[in-house]
């Protein structure tokens, strides 16, 4: 395409799993408030480092023995258009 610059970059990806029970209270920890805490922190990223932090965030269960437990899953990509070295 004219008028664009393309750069090839390599990606990095983390995933992280995060129990949603508040120990072992059977108390659970919503999705929103993992929204909640994340959204602080990529504000602080933004405004403190000038770091552009994108997180997906999905529901999932973690499966073991007669374990069935929720957890939340984040995953979080370094791609172009924000680079971090």
């Amino acid at each position: 395409m004219d008028g664009y610059n393309q750069e090839t970059l390599e990606t990095y990806t983390a995933t992280v799993s995060l129990g949603q029970e508040d120990g072992y209270t059977q108390r659970i920890i919503l999705g929103d408030d993992y929204i909640h805490a994340i959204q602080a922190y990529q504000h602080d990223l933004r405004s403190t480092k000038e770091i552009y932090l994108s997180v997906s965030i999905s529901e999932s269960r973690i499966i073991h023995g007669g374990q069935n437990e929720p957890h939340i899953r984040l995953e979080f990509i370094n791609y172009p258009p924000f680079p971090l070295k």
